[in-house]
């Protein structure tokens, strides 16, 4: 911000400076300068220039006229609007060009160019500013406010050029990135492939931001160029209206001086010898003035159709490039649904795959197929719009252009939907296979330790036969502890539980056998039973 105003106050001083030439010696030179410099000292810009005019229409080739004059164009071209200011800096550019021109002393021509260049820094030609400042500083060497300007100018095309080159840089690196994941997928697992595809897209989203903010700034420029030129057009054919009207009034004084001819010759024969070369030489002088005006005319008139035709080159040139973003953009988009399509197809295989291996779910296989026809009908409906969009822009119909992007957007953003949401189908189907791998490896693991305990057990139960082998003589309170640890040692399986279960059967049909003998012989004596049935304590 600083450097801005830095500019704003150097050109004030230069304005300053050389706003009070009055070295020519015609009175009314003299008269008319002074009268425009005290309008302008007192910012009334518009009469100072009326001025300044006044003196050029006389002396066309008056430098502190022409100076002045750019130097009041300048000042108005702060006051009006933004969409006029470019009009009164062009037309600036043009007086110091005359100045430049009619300079005859090096500083003068110096500070000419100088105010010049700051003009055309003002409406952004930065090329043009730089070179124009540079011839400055050729002349004047010592000027430390060119220099500083030059220098600005410089840092501010650089930074311009660079903005757009930084850009198309980080495009490139993505663009790198993402070929280089195409080359190495092929050889990666269907789990990394996955990963892959997604950071692909990932940088596909981000080199897409780039590429669209890239257009955007090109395209702002472009529209920039486009204005200006308008502008410029505009001004020219107002400029060749008002020249061809003081066509019109030159031939009219020219009819009035060939009258004026025609009566002098006619009185040729009533004048004296002096007064007929008196009037003779008049007539001659009103002619070469005459003639002098029309010749100003003439350039003038030749240097506004340059002019023109100029602001139709940069207007048709601005137009170009806006186009030439457009074609990109649309290039770009064709080879998105070229892969895009690839994609789709490939998505349809790996369906169709995993449908004959059976891996998935039916519900989920259907879902994938759903997904992948709206996708397919999708895609159909993006290359017929890519088509419309491609005939616009040919037809040069801006609306339509504008109405078939929003609709591709549209479009865009239900196949990024649909391909989401296989995304999210796939990952799924990857998460239950991983569920589904863990518990097989669990399970088997469990029948391999189940194994191994059925094997102790039969072990087991050898020790205890042989361990109820003993002799009378041994102590049984010891043998029932040392078999006590080793039922604990062994853990009941189902098979043990049954075979336990049948013995104890086995053992209850014993003891009832038994008591029914008892009661055969005890039950009845003499007539009377006592009803009682003892038996020693068994363990059983």
């Amino acid at each position: 911000m600083n450097k801005l105003i830095k500019i704003a106050v150097i050109i004030l001083l230069t304005v300053v400076n050389y706003t009070v030439f009055s070295q020519e010696n015609s009175v009314i030179n003299k008269v008319e300068l002074q009268k425009g410099n005290d309008y302008f000292t007192e910012g009334k810009f518009n009469l100072a220039k009326i001025s300044y005019e006044k003196i050029l229409e006389l002396n066309s080739s008056y430098f502190p006229a022409s100076f002045n004059l750019g130097c009041a164009e300048y000042r108005l071209s702060e006051t009006v609007k933004d969409s006029l200011k470019d009009g009164y800096y062009n037309n600036s550019i043009d007086r110091f060009e005359k100045a430049i021109d009619n300079s005859k002393e090096k500083l003068a021509k110096a500070n000419a160019l100088y105010n010049q260049a700051n003009c055309y820094l003002k409406i952004n030609k930065l090329k043009e500013s730089i070179e124009i400042y540079k011839n400055a500083l050729r002349i004047n060497p010592m000027d430390e406010d060119a220099r500083y300007n030059l220098s600005y100018a410089m840092k501010k095309l650089i930074a311009h050029e660079s903005s757009v080159k930084d850009l198309q840089k980080k495009i490139d690196d993505l663009q790198k990135k993402i070929d280089d994941l195409d080359k190495k997928q092929q050889k990666k697992d269907e789990k990394q492939q996955r990963k892959d595809r997604k950071d692909k897209k990932e940088l596909e989203k981000k080199k897409e931001e780039l590429e669209k903010k890239k257009d955007e700034k090109e395209k702002k420029e472009a529209d920039k160029k486009e204005k200006q030129a308008e502008q410029k057009q505009k001004e020219a054919e107002k400029k060749e209206k008002e020249l061809d009207k003081k066509q019109e009034e030159l031939k009219k004084k020219q009819e009035e001086l060939d009258k004026k001819k025609q009566e002098q010759e006619q009185k040729k024969q009533d004048q004296s010898p002096s007064e007929k070369e008196k009037k003779q030489k008049e007539l001659e002088q009103k002619q070469k003035e005459l003639d002098k005006k029309k010749k100003e005319l003439e350039n003038q008139q030749k240097e506004n159709q340059e002019e023109k035709k100029q602001a139709e080159k940069d207007q048709k040139s601005a137009q170009d490039k806006k186009d030439e973003v457009d074609k990109n953009k649309l290039d770009r988009q064709k080879q998105q649904l070229e892969n895009q399509k690839k994609e789709i197809e490939k998505e349809g295989q790996e369906n169709q795959e995993k449908k004959q291996k059976g891996e998935g779910s039916k519900q989920e296989q259907a879902q994938k197929d759903a997904i992948n026809k709206q996708r397919k009908e999708i895609q159909k409906e993006q290359e017929k719009t890519h088509q419309e969009q491609e005939n616009a822009l040919k037809s040069g119909d801006k609306q339509k252009q504008e109405q078939l992007e929003e609709k591709q957007e549209k479009l865009k953003q239900k196949q990024e939907e649909l391909s989401q949401m296989n995304e999210e189908l796939n990952d799924k189907e990857s998460s239950d296979k991983k569920k589904e791998g863990k518990k097989t490896e669990k399970k088997d693991s469990e029948d391999k330790k189940g194994d191994k305990k059925e094997g102790e057990e039969k072990k087991g139960k050898e020790g205890d036969k042989k361990e109820g082998e003993k002799k009378p003589g041994e102590n049984g309170k010891s043998g029932d502890k040392k078999g006590e640890k080793q039922q604990r040692q062994v853990k009941v399986t189902l098979r043990n539980a049954k075979q336990n279960l049948d013995a104890l059967k086995n053992d209850e049909k014993r003891i009832l056998l038994k008591l029914n003998k008892q009661k055969g012989s005890n039950g009845k004596l003499k007539g009377r039973g006592n009803g009682k049935y003892e038996e020693t304590d068994k363990d059983w």
